[in-house]
């Protein structure tokens, strides 16, 4: 067999896991006709799409990291799973594609805004983008919250210059 995902539109970031790629973008079709919105699961040697992986997000994903059995994902997106409130930063289970409802670190996404990039590891998770909140906290561009959860690492403060749109959002 020949992988062909055959997307509708752009992949903007890729993951390899346990024999699937996940991938993650704009599109809404996978294999010519499968509906999925914006994150997909396909097989590795062909492409396929896995059948109970569906996390159904309602705007764009720009960025995801696997970690822990967990997919983390972020973007400008606001719902997942077709109604659960997830601003910008979400994770789901890597096989069923299931958000995680403990994780919700919850960024400002008004205005297109919202998280680029995301880093998952045994400390946490780091994102950054075009974001000035995360919990409803003063977080300008780069924040760290924890994996659990999603709380915001109050220690974590770095100095990102919010005035500064040459790099496009904040890079981590």
């Amino acid at each position: 067999p020949v992988f062909n995902p055959n997307m509708n539109s752009y992949v903007y970031d890729i993951e390899i896991s346990g024999g699937l790629v996940y991938a993650a973008g704009i599109f809404t079709l996978v294999n010519g006709s499968v509906s999925r919105n914006r994150l997909a699961a396909v097989s590795i040697t062909t492409g396929t799409v896995v059948p109970g992986f569906n996390p159904n997000i309602n705007t764009g994903v720009n960025t995801i990291a696997v970690y822990g059995g967990l997919l983390y994902a972020g973007g400008s997106f606001v719902t997942v799973g077709g109604t659960t409130l997830r601003r910008g930063a979400a994770a789901f289970n890597l096989t069923t594609g299931a958000v995680d409802a403990g994780f919700d670190p919850s960024t400002s996404v008004a205005g297109g805004g919202g998280v680029e990039a995301l880093w998952a590891g045994p400390g946490g998770i780091l994102l950054g983008g075009a974001f000035w909140s995360v919990n409803q906290r003063w977080r300008s561009r780069m924040a760290a919250v924890r994996r659990s959860d999603g709380v915001l690492d109050p220690d974590f403060k770095p100095e990102v210059d919010p005035t500064d749109s040459s790099s496009g959002g904040g890079v981590l």
